[in-house]
């Protein structure tokens, strides 16, 4: 890839590893974010290890508050999307804006087992309620729990894939206490309408 990997621990920090062998910057970071000091100058040199820079979170809102990090995802739009067993941060990395979502703002669950995104850059959340489906840009959630065939008494820690044996490679899967949950998300739906009310008998 790009020689970016990023790394959670289990007291809310987070890191950049970058290997790119020369140390610059990469299209998506923050125009005045400087080179490091000691960058390698050689294809084959050390990691160089980077904090997240989340200036600006209140202790409230910061990374260090939430504890324990259970998945990252760097999205197309140069968000980086930080589960925890206490909600959803999502950090703009071009200005290290942290700003986070739980209950309150509807997700089901704020214990987060894994953060992937799809091919049309919608993310997908699995919990120990369901799965849901994020809507970054308008931030619209769909939740699909055990009447939508997905396991609502929830999903390990980072165990999924994208494809695999027997389903097709846009197809994400999910493995949970019960089984596995594999579907491709360009074919799940949503129906909009209101179910009509019907007396079988009075």
């Amino acid at each position: 890839g790009d020689g970016r990997l990023w790394i959670g621990s289990d007291r809310g920090e987070v890191v950049r590893a970058a290997w790119n062998g020369r140390g610059e910057r990469d299209a998506r970071d923050a125009p005045d974010t400087p080179r490091a000091p000691d960058a390698p100058d050689t294809p084959d040199a050390p990691v160089v290890l980077q904090p997240l820079d989340a200036a600006g979170a209140s202790t409230r809102g910061s990374l260090a508050a939430h504890g324990v990090v259970s998945a990252l995802h760097e999205d197309g739009q140069g968000r980086l999307w930080i589960g925890t067993r206490r909600g959803l941060g999502r950090v703009e990395l071009t200005s290290g804006k942290v700003s986070w979502i739980g209950q309150p703002e509807g997700l089901p669950s704020t214990d987060i087992a894994s953060i992937v995104g799809d091919a049309d850059g919608r993310i997908w959340l699995a919990h120990n309620r369901g799965l849901t489906r994020l809507e970054p840009a308008s931030g619209v959630m769909t939740h699909f729990g055990d009447h939508d065939g997905a396991q609502g008494n929830g999903y390990a820690e980072g165990a999924w894939a994208i494809g695999g044996a027997g389903v097709r490679g846009s197809a994400l899967v999910y493995l949970a206490g019960e089984g596995i949950t594999a579907f491709d998300p360009r074919e799940v739906g949503v129906s909009r309408s209101t179910p009509r009310t019907v007396f079988t008998s009075l």
